[in-house]
C-alpha cells in the first residue's frame, strides 16, 4: 500500500532517467533502514542497454538486490541492463 508521509517538502534526489528508453520505473518505496529510498526499474522490451541516473546535488546511487542488501556503487550513475531484467537502485543523500 502507500506510504503516507506528512510534513515539509523534500527532494527525492533523482532528477531523471537518461538513455535506456525500455527501462521503466515501476515503482519506489522509503529503504528499510529510513536512510534513502529504492527505486524499481524494469526492462520491458528485451533490450540490452545503459542508463544514466541523473542526481541531484550531494546525492548517490548504489545497486541492491530485493532484500535492499549491500550492492556496488555506480559509476557516475550509470549502469547496464539486460533483457527483462528487474533492477533496485537506492538513493541516498552522500
Amino acid at each position: 500500500p502507500p506510504v503516507a508521509y506528512q510534513g515539509a517538502a523534500r527532494d527525492a534526489g533523482l532528477l531523471g532517467l537518461e538513455g535506456g528508453p525500455s527501462l521503466q520505473p515501476c515503482w519506489a518505496k522509503p529503504a528499510g533502514d529510513g536512510r534513502g529510498w529504492v527505486l524499481r526499474l524494469t526492462e520491458t522490451l528485451g533490450r540490452r542497454g545503459t542508463v544514466r541516473l541523473k542526481l541531484a546535488e550531494g546525492c548517490r546511487a548504489t545497486l541492491t538486490d530485493l532484500r535492499e542488501g549491500p550492492g556496488a556503487a555506480m559509476e557516475d550513475g550509470l549502469v547496464a541492463f539486460t533483457p527483462y531484467q528487474l533492477l533496485s537502485v537506492r538513493i541516498e543523500r552522500a
